[in-house]
């Protein structure tokens, strides 16, 4: 390869590897020719960004400073947030194979270990990057590769030097400037005011290509989305004015309203001197006043019941949970319940599929499947129903198959081969897994990841 191919290769625009060329000369035929206009985007998926109505929320920044107060000073804000990142959080994910040709299973290998367990950042950790798109709108993540030495689990596979994931680091919302979009509205790069080690501050721009963008709210192809605190924010804010009120007047209904009667032939220096001491007037364990002869000072207490504003509180209160009850809801009301709703969350990163080219020649990648996403299960009902499907043969208890119900139950995953049962004298052969469907010592593999999820095997 010359010179002149080498610099072509290094400013060559990055291939995507689900739409790589075989170069085949044989060519779909459909019963009507292609439209060339089909093949090119006319409009634009780019949204018009309108003022907001409150004027805090200006622009983006002033947005997310006022949502950080929120979570910071608000226990019900900050307990909404935590409840809607916790079925996320505690759910299972894992990969899940293309086939089951050995090399799609080491593939599925291979991504198992570099997004669950080879990055410098756990993936716990990722998590919780990604759940900040709830708060702030959008999560973005950048994704970095080093060189690193890897083999499959597989007996007799060589180890060798891959492009392996490094972390998947968080650009927080607070420093991103702007999304950079082409005239079709589709993303192209982001613009981000980076932090330095020594404090300053560099505006940088990456490219898409390396970035994984999670969006909560987002309207055409607006990738910064819609925090979920916006529409928390207007109860939020008369929450806290309301708390104002109640803590005056719990001062006032204690002390009561304090009032000088000033003598005959006062001077307007009496009056400012007066309206100073009943405006500043506070309770405290030192609080007094000295009257001058002839003056008098009292307090008046307020006439009639005075207001309960605690309801009003909790109305708003009420309504601040009931904005992420619906996160709830949706698990349960689109097809396939929590699955469904996870698919928005992992699907970008089935978009993230270059270092699969970078290390494999194919297109046939594993996806990432997720349980238990806000599911909860009767464990003696589970297990008696599949108990029931095994026994009549449904699926094959191997190990891989039984680890996961080890898994699901807290218990060690099974080593090595499963031990044969000890038959004792006078039992009933049937009670010791000499059943069909029951376990199967043949093939077992002393794997001790996730199961990859097969449908056969996940039950």
């Amino acid at each position: 390869m010359g010179l002149v191919d080498e610099v072509k290769k290094i400013f060559a625009e990055p291939v995507d590897p689900r739409k790589i060329s075989r170069d085949s000369n044989l060519e779909s035929k459909g019963t009507v020719p292609t439209d060339a206009k089909a093949m090119k985007e006319a409009g634009s998926s780019r949204p018009l960004r309108l003022p907001d109505i409150v004027p805090q929320f200006s622009n983006r920044l002033q947005m997310l400073r006022a949502f950080k107060e929120m979570e910071d000073g608000d226990t019900t804000v900050d307990v909404s947030m935590r409840a809607i990142n916790t079925p996320i959080m505690g759910a299972t994910f894992f990969m899940q194979p293309f086939d089951d040709k050995p090399i799609n299973v080491d593939i599925n290998e291979f991504c198992d270990f570099n997004i669950f367990h080879g990055t410098a950042r756990p993936f716990i950790l990722t998590l919780a990057d990604i759940c900040r798109m709830f708060p702030d709108g959008s999560s973005i993540l950048e994704h970095v590769f080093e060189t690193r030495e890897w083999a499959p689990k597989r007996s007799g596979a060589n180890r060798k030097k891959y492009t392996m994931l490094q972390k998947l680091a968080p650009r927080p919302a607070l420093t991103i400037k702007d999304l950079v979009y082409d005239d079709s509205g589709g993303p192209v790069s982001i613009l981000q005011n980076a932090i330095r080690a020594d404090g300053t501050v560099d505006e940088v721009e990456i490219k898409v290509e390396k970035l994984l963008i999670f969006t909560v709210g987002g309207i055409g192809g607006d990738l910064l989305g819609k925090p979920l605190l916006r529409t928390a924010y207007q109860p939020w804010y008369f929450k806290k004015e309301l708390y104002k009120i109640d803590a005056i007047g719990h001062e006032r209904n204690h002390l009561g309203v304090p009032v000088w009667t000033l003598t005959e032939g006062f001077t307007q220096a009496d009056i400012d001197a007066a309206w100073a001491l009943v405006t500043q007037m506070r309770t405290n364990e030192k609080s007094g006043v000295v009257e001058p002869p002839g003056s008098v000072f009292r307090f008046e207490k307020p006439e009639g019941q005075p207001s309960d504003i605690m309801p009003s509180i909790e109305h708003h209160d009420s309504h601040i949970l009931l904005n992420v009850l619906a996160q709830f809801l949706m698990l349960g009301l689109t097809g396939g319940g929590g699955r469904a709703t996870s698919g928005a969350h992992v699907d970008m990163f089935q978009k993230s599929v270059r270092y699969f080219g970078y290390n494999f020649d194919t297109d046939e990648f594993p996806q990432m499947r997720v349980r238990n996403i806000g599911e909860t299960k009767d464990l003696q009902m589970w297990a008696s129903s599949h108990a029931r499907m095994i026994h009549e043969g449904v699926f094959t208890l191997d190990t891989d198959t039984e680890n996961f119900y080890r898994e699901n139950m807290d218990m060690p995953y099974l080593l090595g081969e499963r031990p044969e049962p000890v038959e004792e004298e006078g039992a009933n052969p049937k009670k010791n897994g000499k059943v069909k469907g029951g376990v199967s010592n043949a093939g077992t593999t002393g794997d001790t990841s996730v199961p990859p999820g097969f449908e056969s095997a996940g039950g």
